[in-house]
């Protein structure tokens, strides 16, 4: 018996180092495209399902975000107004661009919107292995674009409406280009523009990674001066000039309805306004974020709400099965 495990365990192992033989022989452009098509089949079987079980908006932006691509095509204003809906004042633009553009394409359904994010989400896999063989031999590579493409949460927030899946992309796709135009040093100024495009949707998806704009500004600076042994500063000097220009029309947008500078979405008014020396206003959700408000609830009681435990909110607002 142990003779026919160890025949069994040795001819188990030739027929993996054969196959990954094999695969390692496959160009690294048409592996990529394999992956590519395994992640976009997996993630269009779960999201048919998840719709057809009307398993759709479980979390918890999604319905907003719905909402609101649906006014955007419904009013037909690309520059919408604040008074749609309150994410219109919380969020950036770029999300709600492409759920509007999906609507208006293949009507005011769930399912669209979950292929385009399918869509998107098989993306992440594609950039994974391409990034991974950049700076990885192929076996190693081809581990991480399997592991991208069967990761769990890759699959499962594609049945969304929201912008992880987004953010997950544009975070890939910023990581590849910077590794081919400055690690790499296959610069061309059409992928550069592809960079700043793609940096400044992101955090047009999500103001607070803006955060990352100092520092790609000096790791393109770092590059370009040799690790600061030259004083050449085009490109860094390019990035933050075409960045500042792609994110003038929306802050003019938000003069036009606000009446003051607003840099993205209204959760920047914190620091803005100090800045700037505007009056503090009231929003929206200030009322939900107070501690001492009527709606809060602190973390340490949420496993207490989803078991039934607690029923109400500290300021004794009634919390509902749906809520809950």
């Amino acid at each position: 018996m142990q003779a026919f495990w160890n025949m069994s365990y040795e001819s188990l192992k030739r027929m993996i180092q054969k196959l990954i033989h094999r695969l390692t022989n496959i160009p690294d452009n048409f592996l990529a495209l394999i992956l590519f098509l395994i992640a976009f089949l997996l993630r269009l079987v779960y999201v048919i399902i998840a719709f057809s079980n009307n398993i759709m908006a479980s979390f918890s932006d999604d319905n907003g975000y719905f909402y609101l691509a649906k006014e955007i095509v419904n009013r037909g204003e690309i520059l919408y107004d604040v008074d749609i809906h309150l994410y219109a004042e919380m969020v950036g633009p770029g999300l709600p661009w492409v759920n509007a553009l999906t609507i208006s394409l293949f009507g005011e359904s769930w399912l669209g919107i979950f292929v385009v994010s399918s869509l998107v989400s098989a993306f992440i896999t594609f950039f994974t292995f391409k990034v991974a063989s950049c700076i990885l031999d192929k076996s190693t590579a081809m581990l991480a674009g399997l592991w991208s493409c069967f990761y769990f949460f890759y699959i499962d927030f594609s049945a969304t409406a929201g912008k992880d899946i987004f953010i997950a992309f544009f975070l890939i796709v910023i990581v590849y280009l910077l590794i081919q135009l400055f690690q790499l040093k296959k610069f061309s100024y059409l992928n550069f523009l592809l960079l700043i495009i793609a940096y400044t949707y992101l955090f047009h998806l999500d103001e607070r990674f803006l955060i990352y704009s100092p520092l790609i500004f000096l790791y393109i600076m770092f590059s370009e001066t040799g690790n600061f042994k030259r004083f050449q500063i085009k490109k860094s000097f390019l990035f933050f000039l075409l960045v500042v220009i792609l994110t003038i029309p929306w802050v003019l947008r938000n003069f036009q309805k606000l009446d003051k500078f607003v840099l993205i979405s209204s959760r920047t008014e914190h620091y803005t306004d100090q800045i700037l020396g505007y009056e503090k206003r009231q929003h929206v959700m200030d009322k939900y974020n107070d501690p001492y408000g009527y709606y809060y609830i602190f973390d340490y009681q949420v496993d207490s709400v989803i078991a039934g435990l607690k029923t109400t909110t500290n300021g004794g607002y009634t919390i509902s099965e749906a809520q809950r």
